[in-house]
């Protein structure tokens, strides 16, 4: 319940501003497009820590990885995506 209430808030916030930069904008310039674009971040993609261990919270995306070859050795690379929202964190390196 505490996060939805962040998240409505972060919306209501953002569409807040917009609407009163577009209102002064188009009372000082009337041609002018002003647009903001605003998105609230998840809390969980760098992981927390709970009683003093480091909670990982990504997972693979085994439908996203890519092969390559650095001194004489291959290696893969494998995407890794936040579990909470899905969002692109970084790459998970290994021997192939």
């Amino acid at each position: 319940m505490k996060n939805v209430l962040k998240k409505v808030s972060a919306i209501a916030m953002a569409l807040t501003l917009l609407g009163s930069g577009t209102a002064i904008a188009t009372k000082i310039d009337p041609k002018s497009d002003t647009t903001i674009t605003a998105s609230a971040a998840c809390q969980y993609h760098h992981g927390t820590v709970v009683q003093g261990r480091y909670i990982e919270n990504a997972r693979l995306d085994y439908n996203n990885y890519y092969y390559y070859k650095e001194n004489g050795k291959w290696y893969k690379k494998t995407a890794r995506v936040c579990r909470s929202c899905g969002a692109f964190v970084g790459w998970y390196t290994e021997r192939a």
